[in-house]
């Protein structure tokens, strides 16, 4: 199984899906939940992200708190279709969790067609921290308002 390095090395085209899903206040989740409570949500986070990646994706954590997902060969409809299945998902998930551990999750996607990996991995992650800015801001202003 080929890391994330090798794959980037290879400098060959990438066409599919490429996926980078943040767990966000990943720093805090020991600090707001305890060592053992944090150690076992991160892994039923490991277990929700495999799942979601399936048997035909490659899936690795970029960062702590960044997972990536991509699915080769993946696009137009169905990966249009993916993404709605993923996102799907990861609510249900944020929705289950909201009164134990508040796991909040942003991410982002990109669909490339003979792209480098890089820029297309670039792109998913840029959007997916503009997705964790939003919802950051939009918390700002609630929490102001309220």
């Amino acid at each position: 199984v080929a890391s994330l390095t090798e794959l980037l090395q290879q400098k060959e085209p990438f066409t599919g899906l490429a996926l980078s899903i943040g767990l966000n206040d990943y720093l805090r989740l020991e600090e707001v939940h305890g060592p053992t409570a944090a150690a076992e949500l991160l892994n039923t986070v490991d277990g929700l992200m495999a799942n979601l990646a399936g048997s035909d994706a490659f899936i690795t954590r970029r960062a702590d708190d960044e997972f990536i997902l991509l699915f080769s060969n993946l696009t137009g409809a169905a990966a249009q279709q993916r993404l709605s299945t993923i996102s799907e998902e990861l609510w249900n998930y944020q929705r289950q969790t909201l009164g134990t551990f508040s796991a909040v999750f942003s991410w982002g996607a990109h669909e490339s067609t003979a792209l480098p990996l890089e820029q297309a991995l670039s792109t998913a992650a840029d959007n997916m921290t503009e997705t964790r800015a939003n919802r950051n801001d939009s918390g700002q202003r609630h929490r102001a308002t309220a």
